[in-house]
């Protein structure tokens, strides 16, 4: 469908329907801020769409497409026609291959967020107890939350999610991890703190069976810490290498002039 309101691919630079995130900003803050970065308008969709469609032969169009990610529609000749907000984007792109597997994938595994040797280890143990449609929780959290069973008409997951092994996941398998697998297993679950304004914290279940026995209140702190430092290194390497690159574009021109 947002092909047909002349918007183009998903792996462009500006991929996004509703505003000019970039793939670099899916991870950081910003990008679960309202308003964070500039809107799509109908307006200059339209106008974009009128200028490809007054270009004439092959390559000037591809050339525009890959600059403004926009091609010519004939909804836009409807007048009370949005092509921003009125384009259905469908559910396995936009939320089971869109959001969930960038969450998931491209935000706790590749930052590490879910270490490999650590919490995401912890997170197939998990998946496994769950996929045998039998999940316990320990003698403590028994206090809070039954025993869950897993239908088996609800699928299997692979247990390795997440690594290479673990391959390429279809839609209703990320499906299945937001709706059924993955709530149980990251679950806030309530974790007794010494505070004068609460008895308890709520935190992911999955975080909780990582943490120290003898862990305090602090160790969320801490944890976030570590997130904007990692945040700040991954920042400060793109910038650096965009640098390096603009440096060495600059050292060839040179070298070609006369």
């Amino acid at each position: 469908m947002h092909k047909m309101g002349g918007f183009t691919s998903h792996s462009h630079m500006n991929f996004c329907m509703l505003c000019q995130i970039t793939p670099q900003d899916k991870k950081t803050e910003r990008a679960f801020q309202n308003g964070a970065f500039k809107p799509q308008t109908n307006q200059e969709h339209c106008d974009l769409g009128d200028c490809y469609h007054k270009l004439l032969g092959g390559t000037p169009r591809k050339n525009f497409i890959k600059e403004h990610v926009t091609c010519y529609s004939q909804l836009a000749q409807l007048p009370y026609f949005d092509l921003v907000d009125q384009i259905v984007v469908g559910p396995m792109h936009n939320l089971f291959l869109g959001l969930v597997e960038t969450h998931f994938y491209n935000i706790w595994v590749q930052s590490k967020i879910l270490h490999p040797n650590h919490k995401l280890v912890k997170f197939h143990e998990m998946l496994a107890d769950v996929s045998q449609y039998s999940f316990s929780y320990s003698e403590f959290w028994a206090d809070y939350y039954p025993q869950f069973i897993i239908p088996g008409s609800c699928g299997k997951l692979p247990t390795d999610i997440g690594m290479p092994s673990g391959g390429l996941l279809m839609a209703d398998q990320w499906l299945l991890l937001a709706t059924v697998y993955g709530p149980i297993i990251v679950s806030s679950i309530p974790v007794p703190v010494n505070t004068t304004c609460s008895d308890h914290m709520q935190i992911p279940q999955l975080w909780s069976s990582c943490l120290p026995e003898d862990t305090d209140e602090n160790i969320l702190h801490h944890w976030v810490v570590v997130i904007e430092k990692l945040e700040a290194k991954n920042l400060w390497e793109a910038k650096h290498k965009a640098i390096n690159k603009k440096a060495l574009e600059e050292a060839k021109n040179s070298v070609r002039k006369p």
